[in-house]
């Protein structure tokens, strides 16, 4: 019966094809597809019900106020009285028809509908005075009863307003009331009692009010209404129609997304002022995902971080992250607004250690993080961990643990510099084959470019020790260079120079690469085709190969530079290379030895490897041209080298780099010969002090060097070239002794 009464009632009061047109489209096409007896004995009846009553109030308000805005000389009070007592007419003979469907709170909720009226008419009057009184009044009825009518409509009405801050209030009024409700149901089936039915509307539908109206602020389209992050995978169909008809023409998506941009803008402050000013959890972490998920990520940072802390901790998977487990792009960007929170309230050193996590991360959606983005975080961990404390002075992190993430940031450079070196190979070695189309090129392995190729893409889905990158990819690929300054960067520890054996092993490895380094850029040479290939030609390409990689690991660390630059094995492979007792390549009948190597080539590249330090160059001279009972005891001089070093024309060839050296010291220092002082002048100089005693061992060289030279005279066929190095270096040892 109650049924039939409403019917009458909309027939009565209004035509009733014009209140069910106001119906939204899925509404309407169930009507006209429903008998009587399906509309008053069925769930699907009653809620159709439902929106019949709230379009026969809608147009009851507005054919009673008409279609157009009143004019200025009307009285919108008298106006509105008028109204109120039309509906207030409707609503007694609803609540009296059909009690079910239109109770009191239904009878609070469509007084507040009205008043929303009257503040629409204020506003069209421009009295933004009244117009904000009758939204407060409004929104305060609205919150005795949310539940009783259409919220997104009234939403809609409120954002047109531009009262956006009521959108926030709505739900947050339908959640308390929902909560209410939940434990009054608990209450009674505790007792026994008579359990209320469920209602229609659910959490997720009031905080989906808030999510929408920020979808579509944001983006300027409609938007469909929130889904939790629980209940994506398992959308029910009336869900989806739900998300259908909030997207009708009047609903709260559709006039957000239909206003101007300086509008929707402020709309958005307004209703995160609101959520921030409510200090509801549940609230603040949908606004949070919202927005997440809109790349909106400075306003996620505004919200009240105690609510935002443990939001990002678990969609963020902190303690997978931690344990280095495996994490989607998803997590991974909630961990990176958890970093900004903990840095913005103070708790650098908790984001330094987000922040590594992140920058470590194992990928489970396969969407990986670039190399430059790992290391953007590897710099934002030391940013946040060097950050000092007001109070203290000391640095978030202590000195141990920077130093750990300096290193990971320095492994991961080196992994970044392999990735490219891997990449520009294989693009040279298909550059090589596209040539080789064309009749131009070279034959290549095709196997090799794939192996390339797929190194590459395995250094940048996956964060590598320093030891893979130096044992599966440097080394096995031939990049030299890095395998060097991998080593230098190690710092390998030599054993003490009581145990010979482990000294010289300890570099054992750096003067194989470097055998490597020099012989790959002799190998280059001999390999181009129509060229002659002279002995000068080649030991130019090897003094450029050794410059070039030198200065890289070159330290002021003396014990450092033992290891990673063997000064003196470097400086006898050039020597020995220059004067052709190394190297079977010369063997071949394509070198040309009627141009040799120029006598400065190997000291100046010496010289240009440690930028300019002479002192470590003269001392691997000094151990070269040494007496041999002096050398048999230098365990990092093999067995080849004793023999070449026995040579009278390497020993000459020597001794005028180490006389290139020596002028190249003088000349660092002005030419003054005494070393130190660029001045020049040693007459009131004091001989007591460090520096004369330095100037005069440095002409103690100078005269050992002459000495070696006179031996040579006689077991030298150029006996007239040894006697000018003995002359040359003892008027340089006059320069420095005076």
């Amino acid at each position: 019966s109650q049924d039939i009464c409403l019917l009458k009632l909309c027939s009565e009061t209004d035509d009733f094809s014009s209140v069910a047109a106001a119906l939204p489209h899925e509404t309407r096409v169930t009507l006209t597809q429903m008998s009587i007896q399906r509309f008053i004995s069925t769930p699907e009846g009653a809620k159709i019900a439902s929106a019949l009553i709230e379009s026969l109030m809608a147009r009851v308000v507005s054919s009673s106020r008409g279609d157009t805005a009143p004019s200025r000389g009307a009285s919108s009070d008298a106006l509105g009285s008028a109204v109120q007592k039309r509906s207030e007419q409707l609503s007694k003979m609803l609540q009296y028809g059909a009690p079910d469907f239109f109770g009191a709170d239904s009878r609070t909720f469509y007084r507040a509908r009205d008043i929303l009226q009257r503040a629409r008419e204020a506003r069209a009057l421009r009295d933004v005075e009244k117009r904000d009184k009758f939204v407060g009044e409004a929104l305060r009825l609205f919150a005795q009863a949310p539940l009783a009518g259409d919220l997104n409509s009234v939403c809609a009405e409120l954002v047109d307003l531009r009262a956006f801050h009521g959108v926030v209030t709505l739900s947050l009024a339908a959640a308390l009331t929902l909560r209410r409700m939940e434990e009054q149901r608990k209450a009674d089936a505790s007792t026994g009692g008579r359990v209320q039915a469920e209602p229609d509307m659910s959490f997720a539908q009031c905080y989906a009010l808030i999510s929408t109206a920020i979808k579509s602020l944001v983006t300027g389209k409609p938007s469909d209404t929130f889904v939790p992050e629980d209940q994506r995978n398992a959308t029910t169909t009336s869900a989806q129609q739900h998300q259908q008809q909030d997207l009708h023409p009047g609903s709260l998506a559709v006039l957000c997304a239909s206003l101007p941009k300086d509008a929707r803008e402020a709309g958005i402050r307004r209703i995160l002022d609101k959520i921030v000013e409510s200090e509801e959890d549940d609230v603040i972490q949908v606004a949070a995902e919202t927005l997440i998920a809109l790349d909106r990520l400075d306003d996620v940072s505004k919200l009240p971080p105690h609510a935002l802390e443990p939001f990002l901790c678990e969609y963020g998977a902190l303690n997978k992250h931690l344990s280095l487990q495996p994490t989607t792009r998803e997590e991974a960007k909630h961990l990176q607004l958890l970093t900004r929170l903990y840095g913005d309230y103070g708790q650098e050193g908790m984001s330094s250690d987000v922040c590594v996590a992140l920058a470590e991360r194992h990928v489970a959606d396969r969407l990986y993080p670039s190399l430059e983005e790992r290391m953007g975080l590897l710099q934002m961990a030391l940013q946040y961990g060097t950050t000092k404390d007001p109070a203290t002075g000391a640095f978030k992190r202590d000195a141990r643990r920077i130093e750990e993430i300096e290193g990971k940031a320095k492994v991961l450079e080196f992994q970044i510099r392999l990735e490219n070196a891997l990449r520009l190979k294989s693009k040279r070695m298909q550059s090589m084959a596209a040539g080789e189309g064309q009749g131009q090129g070279q034959q290549i392995d095709h196997t090799l470019v794939q192996e390339l190729e797929q190194a590459a893409n395995d250094l940048r889905e996956n964060v590598k020790s320093i030891s893979d990158l130096y044992n599966d990819i440097a080394r096995p690929h031939r990049f030299w260079d890095i395998c060097l300054e991998i080593i230098a960067w190690a710092r390998p520890q030599r054993g003490s120079s009581d145990d010979q054996e482990s000294y010289a092993d300890a570099s054992a490895v750096p003067r194989e690469l470097w055998d490597c380094v020099i012989i790959d850029a002799v190998q280059d040479v001999l390999s181009r085709a129509n060229e002659t290939h002279t002995r000068r030609a080649i030991v130019a390409a090897a003094c450029a190969a050794v410059a070039e990689i030198a200065p890289k690991v070159f330290t002021e660390s003396a014990a450092n530079n033992e290891i990673a630059f063997p000064m003196c094995h470097v400086t006898c492979r050039l020597e020995t290379l220059a004067s052709g007792h190394w190297g079977v390549m010369f063997n071949s009948p394509s070198v040309n030895e009627r141009e040799q190597a120029e006598d400065d080539d190997v000291a100046d590249c010496l010289l240009q490897s440690v930028r300019g330090n002479c002192p470590p160059v003269q001392r691997a001279y000094d151990r070269l041209l040494a007496a041999e009972h002096r050398r048999m005891h230098d365990e990092e001089i093999g067995k080849e080298m004793h023999k070449a070093l026995h040579s009278t024309k390497l020993r000459l060839r020597m001794l005028r780099s180490a006389l290139r050296v020596m002028h190249a010291w003088d000349a660092a220092t002005g030419g003054g010969g005494n070393g130190f002082s660029g001045t020049g002048d040693d007459r009131n100089f004091d001989y007591s002090s460090r520096k004369s005693f330095a100037r005069a061992s440095i002409g103690d060289i100078c005269l050992a060097y002459s000495r070696v030279a006179k031996e040579l005279v006689g077991a030298s066929q150029e006996q007239n070239v040894a006697k000018e190095l003995a002359v040359a270096f003892e008027r340089l040892a006059d320069r420095f002794l005076r």
